[in-house]
């Protein structure tokens, strides 16, 4: 019997060395007992804007991978989510993340959205001037980027675009030019498969 209390007694003041708390309540700990990686952790840089929403929707947008086809990334975007606010997402571009695994934009870092409309069944995106200087290659993948992000929004199926009060012409995927309204069928074969 009196080794059983000697074990048990053991056992007790092992347990008590180990750490284990005996209050339920918080207690402070001085600066000079808390490992130094915890007080200045290395947190990466991000390059994500700090007007991005902590909460809201998460929406679809499309940049360009390292074999220039699109593909889809999710974007939170703030709720409640409109056409505007998701195509605002797509133009701050790929977050560091995103750009160190390959994606890129072709959309130039000074191109706003002024407004979007109906009409009818088409979706007016006004743009600024910024968007007639896209030239080359990098012109059908912009346009594609807006076209597939703005179509994957519920009821948005053809876009015109519009730069001073003008409906601009723009190149689908067959390599034609239209000022007619596209849709995302027009930029099937950017897709990344």
């Amino acid at each position: 019997m009196r080794r059983a209390l000697l074990a048990l007694a053991l056992v007790a003041s092992l347990l008590a060395a180990c750490g284990i708390p005996t209050s339920d309540q918080a207690s402070v700990v001085a600066k000079k007992d808390i490992p130094l990686r915890l007080l200045s952790p290395k947190v990466p840089p991000s390059s994500t804007s700090s007007t991005l929403p902590s909460s809201g929707t998460v929406q679809p947008i499309y940049f360009i991978d390292d074999a220039k086809q699109l593909v889809e990334v999710p974007r939170t975007v703030a709720a409640p989510t409109d056409l505007e606010l998701v195509l605002n997402a797509l133009l701050r571009g790929p977050s560091a993340t995103q750009t160190a695994l390959g994606l890129s934009t072709a959309l130039p870092p000074n191109l706003r959205i002024r407004s979007t409309t109906a009409v009818n069944d088409v979706i007016i995106i006004r743009l600024n001037k910024a968007f007639t200087s896209i030239s080359g290659d990098d012109q059908i993948l912009a346009v594609g980027q807006l076209v597939l992000t703005a179509t994957r929004q519920p009821g948005v199926t053809k876009i015109s675009f519009v730069v001073a009060g003008a409906v601009v012409p723009v190149p689908i995927d067959s390599g034609a030019s239209t000022t007619a309204p596209v849709t995302a069928g027009d930029y099937s074969t950017l897709l990344a498969h």
